[in-house]
């Protein structure tokens, strides 16, 4: 298996998941689109409660309080990529090209 694609590969493989995405149903992309918004949301709140639900333990480092909130939000971009959600913004990096 390739571990990188040429250009022309890169933005066939593009357009070839545009064209996928663009067969989804109005129905569908709205709840995936909900989805998506949801797991944002969680891993927001997942940032904002750890990262600041103990500040007395962190009293003594500040670092260690931002670097916990900033390791809990990418969460909810995983959760948007294994689930399969659909964001406005991945729509418009992929739509444009196909």
């Amino acid at each position: 298996m390739k571990e990188t694609l040429s250009s022309a590969e890169t933005l066939a493989a593009a357009e070839q998941a545009a064209l996928t995405k663009t067969k989804l149903g109005t129905r569908k992309t709205l709840v995936l689109a909900a989805l998506a918004g949801a797991y944002i949301a969680m891993g927001g709140t997942l940032s904002l409660l750890v990262g600041y639900g103990f500040a007395q333990a962190a009293a003594g480092n500040p670092g260690l309080q931002k670097l916990l909130s900033g390791a809990m939000f990418p969460l909810g971009l995983i959760l948007v990529v294994l689930a399969g959600a659909e964001l406005f913004t991945g729509n418009n990096a992929v739509l444009i090209p196909g």
